[in-house]
């Protein structure tokens, strides 16, 4: 179980970005930094990783060695979620150990049994099937989520740390597509907030004045798809008069709660005031 010249990976990354190496892969300067750690430390300088320079890298205060390593590799934020992935092995055993997930005060616990092979590289004698991830559900708002490797046998739990996860409040969506028409624009996308469950609504502008507005009930499963939890109804269309002449027309998805409202897109038209004149597609239809 050592990292050693010639590995790289996850482990790799964590223990060059402890020492201010770019990269994940083991470097001169990696060995360097090692040995230095270990004559500051008391450990036989070696220039490869093995447990006790991992605790000692940690901070981790004289734990026994037999207890788990791991590392939380991400916890980020999504549509009224929150997702943790990482990996997590004791020493003492080559199976699966669990990990305990706190979300403000709420455990979850789940089994650290998913493929990883770059932790099986770094240390071979534990195996690869040591990675994790949950994704729970959370409303909009700053979360605190903390992450404890459980112990097997002898040592003791392990703290893989604790961090603040912002679960987004305010408006998302797109603008998909405008059509000019003889006098004004047609045009369609999707929003939805966070904070409710109700159908949101966009406002749109011309020339930056506020021309009309609708709301989103209609139908989009792509948007569904992309964000669980999400209303039924995110699907919005508006038709709306402009006059001749290039305007610019944006679509604003108008904040409920907290947060603030979102610009979804804006795009320059031309109404000629006799027939259609343009079609723009503004990116992907589907919701991304």
């Amino acid at each position: 179980m050592l990292l050693r010249p010639g590995t790289s990976g996850s482990p790799v990354a964590v223990v060059n970005a402890r020492f201010g190496v770019a990269g994940s892969s083991w470097t001169a300067s990696t060995t360097t930094a090692v040995q230095a750690l270990q004559s500051g430390a008391g450990i036989p300088v070696s220039g490869v990783l093995d447990v006790a320079t991992w605790r000692a890298l940690l901070g981790a205060v004289t734990p026994p060695p037999t207890s788990p390593l791991g590392v939380v590799d991400a916890e980020s934020a999504a549509y009224r979620s929150l997702s943790v992935r990482g990996w997590a092995f004791d020493p003492e055993s080559t199976g699966p150990i669990q990990v305990r997930v706190t979300v403000d005060g709420v455990v979850t616990t789940v089994t650290a049994n998913q493929s990883r092979p770059d932790v099986g590289a770094a240390f071979p004698g534990a195996g690869s099937a040591h990675g994790f991830g949950l994704t729970v559900a959370a409303v909009p708002g700053t979360h605190a989520v903390c992450v404890t490797a459980v112990n097997v046998g002898a040592g003791s739990d392990t703290s893989l740390g604790c961090q603040d996860v912002v679960v987004a409040a305010s408006p998302m969506g797109h603008l998909d597509a405008i059509t000019a028409t003889a006098y004004g624009v047609t045009l369609s996308g999707w929003v939805t907030d966070p904070d409710t469950m109700a159908a949101a609504s966009v406002r749109i502008l011309v020339d930056g004045i506020v021309r009309g507005s609708a709301s989103a009930t209609g139908s989009r499963p792509d948007v569904a798809l992309a964000y669980p939890g999400a209303p039924v109804g995110t699907g919005y269309a508006a038709a709306v008069d402009t006059g001749p002449g290039p305007h610019l027309v944006c679509v604003v998805g108008v904040n409920v709660g907290a947060g603030s409202d979102v610009t979804l897109g804006c795009t320059q038209v031309r109404v000629t005031g006799r027939q259609v004149s343009a079609v723009a597609t503004l990116g992907s239809s589907r919701a991304r």
